[in-house]
C-alpha cells in the first residue's frame, strides 16, 4: 500500500510538472501567434496567461475556458497604447471564433494628443478630475486665436468623443461663435476614431479618466482568430 500511494504521489507530480511545462509552452505559442496576427498599425509584444485546472484536460476538450493578455509596449500609428484583454472560450481551432474578449486599453494624455493629431487635430491634451482639457489655436479672419476646451469624455460609435462643458476664446473682442472658429468641434464635441485601430468586431464600452490616464473599456464577442479577420478593421462612420 505504501509503495502504492508513493507511487501515485510521483505519478501526480509527473503530470503537473508535465502540465507547467505545457502551460508555459502554450503561453509563448498564443502569445507569438496573436503577435502575428495584429492589424498592421498595431506592433508590440504581447504576454498570455492560460487559466484553468488543467492546460491538457482543456485542450481535449478544445477550449481554453480563460486566457488573459496583457502588453505594456503596444503602438498604434506609433502612438502607445497599454492593454489587458480577458479571453473566455478559446478555439484551439483557429479558424473558430473566441466566445468572449473583455477588457481595457490605456491612453496617457500625451496618447490621446498623437491620435487627435493623427486626425488632423493639433493641440495639448491634459485630464483633470474626470474630465479632459484641450488647447489649440485656430485661424480666423487672418488672426490665430488661442482655444481652451474643458470637455466630458464619453464612446460612441466606435469613437472617443470629448463633449465640452467649459470654452473660451480669445479673440480680442471680436463676436465669433466657437463652430465658426474652430468647425473640427462639430455638433457632439471633438471625436477620436478608435475603432479604425482595432478589429471590427471589438466594441468601445466605457471611457474613465484615471489620473493621468484613459482607460477604455472594450469588449467582443464572436472574436475570429484568422489573421484575414483580425486585419479588418473597423470604422466610425
Amino acid at each position: 500500500m505504501v509503495f502504492l500511494v508513493m507511487g501515485a504521489i510521483v505519478l501526480i507530480g509527473l503530470i503537473v510538472v508535465a502540465d507547467i511545462a505545457a502551460r508555459a509552452w502554450a503561453e509563448q505559442r498564443v502569445a507569438e501567434e496573436i503577435e502575428t496576427r495584429l492589424p498592421e498599425s498595431v506592433t508590440g509584444d504581447v504576454s498570455v496567461d492560460i487559466g484553468g485546472f488543467s492546460v491538457f484536460a482543456q485542450y481535449l476538450t478544445g477550449r481554453f475556458d480563460d486566457v488573459r493578455l496583457r502588453s505594456n509596449d503596444l503602438t498604434v500609428e506609433s502612438v502607445p497604447v497599454r492593454a489587458d484583454v480577458s479571453l473566455g472560450g478559446v478555439p484551439t481551432d483557429t479558424s473558430q471564433t473566441v466566445d468572449t474578449a473583455d477588457g481595457e486599453l490605456v491612453l496617457t494624455q500625451g496618447a490621446v494628443s498623437s491620435l487627435l493629431a493623427q486626425q488632423g487635430l493639433e493641440g495639448d491634451v491634459s485630464f483633470t478630475g474626470n474630465r479632459v482639457a484641450y488647447d489649440t489655436t485656430a485661424t480666423f479672419l487672418g488672426q490665430s486665436f488661442a482655444i481652451s476646451l474643458e470637455a466630458t469624455p464619453s464612446v460612441s460609435a466606435g469613437a472617443l468623443i470629448f463633449t465640452p462643458d467649459e470654452a473660451s476664446v480669445g479673440v480680442g473682442g471680436l463676436n465669433v461663435q466657437l463652430d465658426e472658429l474652430f468647425p473640427a468641434l462639430g455638433t457632439e464635441g471633438l471625436q477620436v476614431c478608435i475603432a479604425q485601430y482595432l478589429p471590427e468586431v471589438v466594441q468601445l464600452e466605457s471611457v474613465t479618466i484615471a489620473g493621468e490616464r484613459a482607460i477604455i473599456g472594450i469588449s467582443a464577442r464572436e472574436l475570429p482568430l484568422e489573421e484575414s479577420a483580425l486585419a479588418r478593421t473597423g470604422s466610425c462612420s
